[in-house]
């Protein structure tokens, strides 16, 4: 098997895994969330960042 092979499995494997315990409760079973539930989750997961001071901070200064 070449690496690239091996690499491809390992990163499936850890992609798979990562989403069945991600859909998982703690229990092991899905969760179940009424409409109202969803909707406001998925509202607070796609909501807009706050608003952050960008202009006072440090300066970055270029490496040369």
């Amino acid at each position: 098997m070449s690496k690239f092979a091996i690499i491809a499995l390992v990163v499936g494997a850890i992609g798979i895994t990562s989403a069945a315990a991600f859909l998982a409760g703690e229990d092991g079973s899905r969760p179940h969330l009424s409409s109202d539930e969803q909707r406001q989750k998925t509202r607070d997961f796609f909501k807009p960042a706050p608003k952050r001071d960008l202009r006072s901070g440090q300066e970055m200064r270029p490496r040369w």
